[in-house]
């Protein structure tokens, strides 16, 4: 199992366990602030947001256009969703946690959903994110009858990684690359 199916699967295991799982709708025009332990960003205006607290210290914020998005970060048909997971490295249980870097922890924290086929990797290299260094992937892929583009960012600030990972149908690829930018744009480390 991937890093990110089995970061997936803990987040879903602890939704149907009883963890907490907090929707709040956005109001009005404005974009609605998020704030995890190490950042603060905003989700774009009129987007729902829900936080999810997983095992390990894992927390997950997913940001979704409209609709449901499931354990694994993938919005209904037509939907765009902007997840944010956050976790201690210590915590997480990765060797040597001390060492890690955001190249490091990507092959560990990227996944594409179990069963997806026809999965094509788009583009990947680093970047910078609010002055910490980044690696970036996209990917296309079928999965449940529908053709995804997923784009996952890996960081690392401090004693924390962090993913945002957008997901939409391929046909929604313009709408989702403005609401990712949204996101990031918006990034600040706290």
């Amino acid at each position: 199992m991937s890093g990110r199916a089995r970061r997936a699967a803990a987040v879903a295991a602890s939704v149907m366990a009883g963890g907490t799982g907090v929707a709040v709708a956005a109001t009005g025009d404005a974009p609605q602030t998020v704030r995890g332990r190490v950042f603060a960003t905003v989700a774009p205006a009129g987007w729902t947001t829900a936080v999810v607290a997983g095992p390990k210290s894992l927390k997950s914020y997913q940001q979704a256009s409209h609709g449901k998005v499931d354990a694994l970060g993938v919005p209904v048909k037509g939907a765009i969703a902007t997840t944010i997971y956050e976790a201690s490295i210590r915590k997480s249980g990765f060797a040597h946690p001390g060492r890690q870097t955001a190249d490091t922890l990507a092959p560990k924290l990227i996944g594409i959903p179990r069963g997806a086929t026809r999965i094509t990797p788009v583009a990947g290299g680093h970047g910078i994110l609010d002055g910490e260094r980044t690696v970036y992937g996209t990917y296309t892929y079928t999965y449940a009858g529908r053709r995804i583009r997923q784009r996952d960012l890996v960081a690392r600030h401090g004693a924390y990684s962090v993913v945002v990972e957008t997901i939409a149908d391929t046909s929604r690829r313009a709408a989702a690359d403005r609401a990712r930018s949204t996101v990031q744009d918006a990034w600040h480390w706290r």
